[in-house]
């Protein structure tokens, strides 16, 4: 077990006595419960405490008056803290916290750490022989891709090979397509393989974590876009349904890297894509924009390509 894991410790005497009529449920909901309620103060995943967030380098005012966006000192960790003592289940807001203290959980019931649990319970079962957790092994840093970040037209490299440490559950698995389209086609389904997968995660399982849980107002959602849109959280999963169809998926970035995947359970299809450069754009320069170009791909498949696999009724 890593050393960070062993110093994960409660925020506060508040948000323990909060977190008590917290459910698993609410944590896998991807943050609808993780958001800090009422602490004044954080300490941080490696048992330092951080500043108040009236002294962070650069609080940024959120839409709800009672959620504040604080960043750590170096600028390397953002998160929201709720106030108001909201209600476990009740309010939604992404939490990468979240992932990590599942990773937590993980390793005190297996006994294993959660690189370890995971490499021996789905990256082997799914024969993703390729993947791994923060440094890449050397066998495969001849394949390893670089990432960049660009803005206004200068291109900065990110950090090669970087270490997620203690939030290893929440970004540090890389893995290369031909091994997230082995995973992909497990959370489709494939009766031809079902024994193995039911041997990762039950499917009465798996169609459970894609039930909706918590709504997401569209004022949530960044350019919502397309038609009768509705948007929900299930268990670690987003579900949305656009164009008349309802699709399961999942999107993240990290250290330049962008990913998204989604999928149409009822026509099994489904797809992928990933960006290693995060483009952002400036009021002087808007020509590149990654994640716009990851929406107008994602509008196009939803619009022409799912339909084609639909049954004609």
């Amino acid at each position: 077990m890593s050393t960070g894991c062993r110093r994960l410790g409660l925020f506060s005497q508040q948000f323990a006595r909060w977190a008590a009529n917290m459910l698993m449920r609410h944590v896998v909901i991807v943050g609808c419960t993780l958001a800090i309620a009422g602490c004044e103060q954080i300490k941080d995943l490696t048992g330092e405490k951080s500043k108040p967030a009236s002294e962070t380098t650069s609080p940024a005012p959120a839409a709800d008056s009672n959620v504040q966006t604080v960043k750590s000192i170096d600028g390397s960790f953002e998160g929201e803290i709720i106030g108001g003592n909201p209600k476990p289940g009740s309010k939604f807001s992404y939490s990468n916290l979240g992932i990590i203290f599942l990773g937590r959980v993980i390793e005190s019931l297996s006994g294993d750490d959660y690189e370890v649990y995971v490499d021996k319970n789905i990256f082997k079962p799914l024969e993703m022989h390729r993947s791994y957790f923060d440094a890449t092994p050397y066998h495969l840093l001849k394949n390893r891709s670089a990432s960049y970040f660009a803005k206004e037209g200068k291109v900065t490299p990110a950090r090669f090979d970087a270490d997620t440490g203690i939030t290893v559950s929440n970004g540090g698995l890389n893995s290369p397509m031909p091994d997230m389209v082995k995973y992909i086609t497990f959370l489709t389904g494939d009766v031809r393989r079902q024994a193995i997968y039911d041997q990762v995660l039950k499917r009465s399982s798996l169609e459970e974590m894609f039930q909706p849980q918590i709504s997401i107002a569209s004022s949530e959602m960044v350019e919502p876009q397309g038609q009768n849109r509705k948007d929900s959280m299930g268990l670690s999963f987003f579900i949305e349904d656009n164009y008349g169809q309802h699709f399961i998926g999942h999107s993240g970035s990290q250290n330049g890297f962008i990913a998204h995947f989604y999928l149409r359970p009822d026509t099994r299809t489904a797809y992928i894509i990933a960006f290693n450069t995060h483009a952002t754009a400036t009021e002087k320069d808007s020509s590149q924009d990654t994640r716009r170009l990851d929406r107008e791909i994602k509008d196009y498949l939803f619009q022409n390509v799912f339909p084609l696999f639909a049954v004609k009724k």
